[in-house]
């Protein structure tokens, strides 16, 4: 009988061990997933300030005064434009699945989504009618849910 209970009381503290290790272990998936959450949004804000940045280099500056003169521009210059609109897209995208993982709230992505909105909107400009040309040679390579968002903004701006 003696040794019955002592199982029992055993039994009982092994049990209450593993219940308060799967709380330390929820504890710390929780706290794993705020630290890759917190790492996500720094890379996003990196890949804007690194996009920024080109479009601020001397060369991006360079190529934005020919399009506001309406100057040609030289085949160097459409190269690095439609480089840097394709790198642009492909970090856009990789927000918008950050967002459909569940890493970024519904008021992030809405920030984005009027930044998406607003560049398709300049589809009949040159700059945005060589953003709008880039994307659809770079579609089939875009994730379709993606692909589907840009283009309802480009069908709301008629920019076929």
């Amino acid at each position: 009988m003696n040794f019955d209970k002592l199982n029992n009381w055993l039994t009982l503290g092994a049990n209450l061990g593993v219940l308060i290790g799967l709380v330390f272990l929820i504890i710390e998936v929780q706290q794993n997933n705020q630290i890759a959450r917190a790492e996500i949004r720094m890379d996003i804000a990196d890949e804007m300030r690194s996009n920024i940045d080109m479009f601020t280099s001397q060369e991006g500056v360079s190529i934005q005064a020919k399009l506001i003169r309406g100057e040609e521009l030289t085949l160097e210059d459409e190269i690095w434009l439609r480089r840097t609109m394709r790198k642009e897209i492909r970090s856009w995208e990789s927000t918008a699945y950050q967002y459909s993982i569940g890493f970024l709230d519904e008021e992030e992505i809405e920030i984005y989504r009027n930044f998406w909105r607003n560049r398709a909107s300049e589809c009949k400009e040159l700059s945005g009618s060589i953003f709008f040309d880039e994307f659809r040679t770079f579609e089939p390579q875009i994730r379709p849910s993606f692909r589907n968002l840009f283009n309802d903004y480009f069908d709301e701006f008629d920019c076929e």
